[in-house]
């Protein structure tokens, strides 16, 4: 029951902050790909 009461409000309290990390992760990886290339 905590889980199902305190899920949604993770949600939306960090809803923005975890769009933020997927992108941010996202470009780290295309970074990580791109010298990978290289090397």
């Amino acid at each position: 029951m905590s889980i199902s009461l305190i899920f949604p409000n993770l949600t939306l309290s960090n809803l923005n902050n975890s769009l933020t990390f997927l992108n941010m992760s996202l470009v780290l990886n295309k970074i990580f790909l791109d010298k990978a290339m290289i090397t």
